[in-house]
């Protein structure tokens, strides 16, 4: 689970970088991908894996981003 984060983290700030770098693609700040790409912390992943499943969820609703 952590690792397809980082992958999926580490895609998102590839794609951010050459949609900032292609001279076809209007450049623009997107608030999504900047929280997005940014890897959450084994500190955190763990502390959800402990969590009971109804505060677990709770929680997860919590931190998504739109």
């Amino acid at each position: 689970m952590l690792l397809t984060e980082q992958k999926a983290a580490k895609l998102i700030e590839l794609i951010e970088e050459l949609r900032r770098d292609s001279p076809d693609v209007r450049d623009r700040l997107d608030s999504g991908a900047a929280v997005l790409k940014e890897p959450l912390s084994p500190e955190v992943v763990l502390a959800a894996l402990e969590q009971p499943p109804s505060q677990a969820a709770s929680t997860q609703a919590d931190t998504n981003v739109p």
